[in-house]
């Protein structure tokens, strides 16, 4: 049988902060590769500590965490070309429509033309944002700026979004 390749393992993670509260008591869990994963719990539950640990940004007291099968360390940045968040609250230049800003992000990665066109046709279509392409990003309710945000991180990752095609959204 193969294998599946584990994207994210964390194993027995805890995290206390300086007050004595617990906000991760030895979580344990792993995703496997070409899966989409967020989480749903309660308010005070850990999704946010999880979130800033697995992102470097907060240490944790204890555990494991491994991505893409590599253990990984507290400020460490060798991952962070292959690994996406869709932050709670994402910033962009708001005014411009969904369509320009992907324009904008192509010419900073140094994207051809070409390529950035296709790439922004390719992803606003598989997302379901073709029919918004024109309108400022501001316009965007908070679920459609989430989904764009995953977009746009498909949109820099470009072996990522190949591998959605198997998805639709």
């Amino acid at each position: 049988m193969q294998q599946v390749l584990k994207v994210l393992e964390l194993d027995n993670v805890i995290k206390r902060y300086d007050n004595g509260v617990v906000a991760l008591g030895g979580l344990t869990f792993h995703v496997p590769s070409g899966s989409i994963f967020g989480f749903i719990c309660l308010n005070g539950a850990g999704k946010t500590s999880t979130i800033r640990i697995i992102a470097g940004l907060s240490r944790k007291d204890f555990g494991k965490i491994r991505i893409f099968g590599k253990e990984m360390e507290y400020l460490e940045n060798s991952y962070k070309g292959s690994v996406g968040f869709v932050l709670d609250e994402p910033l962009y230049f708001d005014w411009m429509s969904a369509k320009e800003y992907l324009q904008f992000v192509g010419k900073m990665y140094g994207l051809s033309s070409d390529e950035s066109e296709y790439r922004t046709n390719e992803l606003l279509d598989f997302f379901n944002l073709i029919d918004t392409e024109k309108n400022p990003i501001r316009t965007f309710s908070t679920g459609m700026k989430k989904k764009f945000h995953l977009l746009l991180r498909s949109f820099i990752n470009h072996d990522f979004s190949y591998s959605m095609n198997r998805w639709k959204v």
